[in-house]
């Protein structure tokens, strides 16, 4: 088996998330043609802003937290190319670059993660003594950068 899906995000026998992030770009470029209709339909930009944060931005949240480490160059400036085109169709300039929506998600996944799912032992955090979550030590690079390290980095960064 090549590659298969699990929970939406498509994994290869390589671990390398290319093919998911095909398959991110590829549903929030289709999602961008309905920004483009109600751009020449003459919709307002608060509408297309609505639009954008409900049917891209949403998917790219979704998928940067599992991706965001692993992307490679291309595939950054892909994502980046897609805002920026979201960003005319809207005609603003203030939307979340892709490093802004990481953070944001890893930021909620990581508070829900602490206040919830106790009941999972895989996403169940050890507390040390000092308040701190505990690391997890990894040999191998690709799971360095997964979401759960990346979650504990970030929550002992907030509450020392």
């Amino acid at each position: 088996m090549e590659s298969f899906t699990y929970l939406g995000t498509a994994l290869t026998s390589k671990m390398d998330f290319t093919l998911n992030t095909d398959k991110t770009i590829k549903k929030a470029r289709t999602r961008t043609h309905i920004l483009a209709k109600l751009y020449h339909l003459g919709i307002s930009n608060k509408i297309i802003l609505t639009c954008y944060k409900s049917f891209i931005e949403s998917v790219l949240g979704y998928h940067l937290v599992v991706i965001f480490k692993h992307l490679k160059s291309d595939s950054y400036h892909r994502l980046k190319h897609l805002i920026s085109t979201a960003e005319y169709l809207a005609g603003d300039q203030s939307f979340s670059s892709i490093l802004d929506l990481y953070q944001h998600q890893l930021k909620s996944k990581s508070l829900r993660m602490v206040a919830g799912n106790q009941s999972n032992p895989v996403l169940t955090l050890n507390t040390l003594p000092s308040g701190r979550y505990q690391a997890v030590k990894h040999r191998i690079q690709l799971r360095s950068n997964c979401f759960r390290s990346q979650a504990i980095k970030f929550l002992n960064s907030v509450f020392r």
